[in-house]
């Protein structure tokens, strides 16, 4: 299972993202699960919800593929027993630079048999990465309150939270839940009803006209 949340720009229309995003989806051989889409509009930009079954080892790298137009992203990788990883992107710049990346051990410690699986795209220059690869320092949790305008007391709050998370790994997003609640981001399963649109569309067709811009 995997899910995020894109934020476009303000000036980027929702359906070129969804093109770009689909273009990539169709070029990564690993992608033969549907994701479901979700399109609203959040205050001055457009974002996109995603959720893929089975898509965690692959939904990531597509995001970032098709960031392009992305000022930032959330993505959510359930690896069900081996681990859970949250990464938070910075894509003010152009490319998308992590800023907050945690992974959930299977025993709450840092295992070399689990790696992060994202922990290979890049970071942000002026964040201290951890020795696997994640972004989990007093600097990652400004970096990601600062670009999602919240409180960093949230973030620190999320810290405490999610002090047990490896104890409810079997549960789908429980584990991750505390971060997306901090930054004020929306789990689409039930809360965003029925998807906008199921990816590839030669599998399903639109359910409604994708917001042809975020004003």
């Amino acid at each position: 299972m995997a899910y995020g949340a894109v934020d476009l720009r303000a000036d980027v229309a929702a359906d070129a993202f969804v093109a770009a995003f689909e273009r990539e989806l169709a070029r990564e051989k690993t992608a033969d699960h549907p994701v479901a889409v979700w399109v609203n509009d959040h205050g001055e930009h457009a974002r996109v919800t995603l959720l893929a079954d089975w898509g965690n080892i692959w939904l990531g790298p597509v995001v970032a593929r098709a960031a392009g137009d992305v000022q930032r992203a959330l993505v959510g990788l359930d690896h069900d027993e081996y681990g859970v990883e949250h990464v938070v992107f910075d894509g003010r710049g152009g490319a998308l630079l992590r800023v907050h990346h945690v992974y959930v051990y299977p025993h709450g410690e840092p295992d070399e048999q689990y790696a992060p699986t994202l922990a290979g795209l890049p970071a942000r220059a002026d964040l201290t990465a951890n020795p696997d690869g994640t972004l989990t320092g007093v600097d990652a949790l400004a970096a990601a309150a600062a670009l999602y305008h919240v409180a960093a007391d949230r973030m620190v709050r999320a810290v405490q939270e999610t002090a047990n998370a490896f104890e409810s790994l079997q549960i789908v997003f429980t584990p991750l839940a505390p971060w997306w609640n901090a930054l004020g981001v929306t789990y689409p399963v039930p809360d965003l009803g029925e998807p906008t649109v199921t990816l590839p569309r030669a599998a399903t067709r639109w359910r409604r006209v994708l917001p042809s811009s975020t004003g």
